[in-house]
């Protein structure tokens, strides 16, 4: 069964990040690290879930396993790609355990801007926010 779990800290911070992981573990510590900074931290648990919560409402930043059942990040980020209007790019960034020698082109190909190995750490955190401006 898919877990949802919406995380805010801060409400008066309307920076939303959306965080799509089958790994409730993972989910937990991501999101931790968000949460931490005060962002708003929308998580699911699979690809199907990630289209309709980006449709629902927008993020500023996607975070996606990109190892996943089903539709797996390589396919969601595809999708979401083909949501965004031409003149609208949200920053969609791999969580992986394996480096970016490791299927670089793949990520890529599939529109993911950065890929972040894992363990994902609060230095991931402050780099994304300072190279996203968020």
């Amino acid at each position: 069964m898919a877990e949802v779990l919406s995380i805010q800290s801060n409400p008066s911070n309307h920076v939303a990040i959306l965080l799509v992981d089958d790994n409730v573990i993972a989910r937990k510590l991501v999101a931790k690290v968000w949460e931490e900074r005060g962002y708003i931290v929308n998580v699911v648990s699979s690809g199907k879930m990630a289209i309709e919560a980006f449709q629902k409402n927008r993020p500023c930043l996607v975070l996606v396993d990109c190892e996943m059942p089903g539709l797996d990040g390589y396919a969601t980020t595809q999708r979401l790609r083909l949501l965004e209007q031409t003149e609208e790019h949200t920053p969609i960034i791999a969580l992986s355990l394996y480096g970016e020698s490791h299927n670089a082109s793949k990520w890529l190909q599939a529109g993911m801007d950065k890929l972040c190995v894992r363990p994902f750490t609060e230095k991931h955190a402050d780099d994304l926010v300072h190279r996203y401006s968020l």
